[in-house]
């Protein structure tokens, strides 16, 4: 059996176009519409055979913070696909069925099939394709202009008489500890910028950088990579999802020059890169390019500073 279920969050009682062509599109034996709302009506449902509709009472805070174990208690893993709007509400509902049933969540989901899906990447600029997961739920957030070839021009006002209990009351936040910040320099507002990848090799190698960056009076910074490995904080990443820098002058180290990276440092004035790598992307993008062991260069270019 093939059960899909959809997360939305309507506004003004009625569900978004992006939802309707989802509807439109997808195949599936039952599909579940659950409706992240403030009132019990909704305008503009489709009709769909073997649509159920149940609801989530939306708070009045601005965001609402779901019960881990109720939501637990209230869906089980009989759907093959979980498609959600990305808003807050729905992003952090998805997130939790995301552990509860040990999957991964796309992002910028552009259309399915019960065989592959497709994803918007580079900002929408390209696409990616993916099969489907056959032992797990496919969880699935959908681009706000998601699109289909079928129309829809039946709809229906259904009352929501189901209601499901999962404890969104706000989350109760204590601060145990305030800390001053020894970040440095702002990285938006730096004239000068160091950055470095993982051609550092390790995280105890970052003293360097650290030192030249301190030489320079320049802002600390490192690819996505780093930060995902926790190398770095994830404050001093740069790039397409990071920071987005403009210095006078930006120093690359050990980095690639993937478009990513590139698309959050195209905005420097002079762009200086060491890499023992001659066909690195960056090649092509740097205005100085030092084809040398940035372990040799680095400490070479300190002693010079000092």
């Amino acid at each position: 059996m093939n059960h899909q279920l959809i997360i939305c969050e309507p506004k003004n009682s009625r569900i978004s176009d992006s939802i309707i062509n989802l509807l439109s599109t997808i195949k599936a034996d039952s599909i579940h519409l659950l409706v992240i709302c403030e009132n019990n009506v909704i305008y503009n449902i489709p009709f769909i055979e073997n649509l159920t509709i149940s609801g989530v009472k939306k708070s009045n805070n601005s965001f609402d913070f779901f019960d881990f174990e109720l939501v637990k208690q209230n869906f089980t893993d009989e759907s093959n696909f979980i498609y959600f709007e990305a808003t807050k509400r729905c992003t952090q509902l998805a997130s939790l069925l995301a552990e509860i049933f040990d999957t991964e969540i796309r992002m910028n989901v552009d259309s399915v099939s019960n065989e592959q899906y497709t994803v918007q990447i580079f900002s929408g600029k390209a696409k990616t394709t993916y099969s489907v997961l056959q032992d797990k739920p496919n969880i699935l957030g959908i681009v706000s202009n998601f699109s289909s070839n079928f129309a829809i021009s039946d709809f229906k006002e259904v009352q929501i008489s189901n209601w499901v209990e999962i404890d969104n009351k706000p989350a109760q936040v204590k601060i145990l500890d305030l800390q001053k910040s020894n970040s440095g320099i702002s990285l938006k507002d730096a004239k000068v910028v160091v950055g470095a990848g993982r051609g550092m090799k390790a995280p105890e190698n970052w003293g360097i950088i650290e030192d030249l960056a301190k030489k320079l009076n320049a802002g600390l910074a490192c690819s996505k990579p780093v930060s995902d490995i926790n190398w770095r904080p994830h404050h001093e990443h740069v790039g397409q999802t990071g920071i987005k820098i403009s210095p006078k002058l930006y120093i690359a180290c050990g980095i690639s020059g993937a478009i990513q990276h590139l698309a959050g440092v195209n905005g420097s004035e002079i762009i200086v890169v060491i890499n023992n790598d001659p066909e690195a992307p960056f090649h092509k993008n740097a205005d100085y390019y030092i084809t040398e062991d940035l372990f040799k260069v680095i400490p070479s270019l300190l002693n010079n500073l000092n």
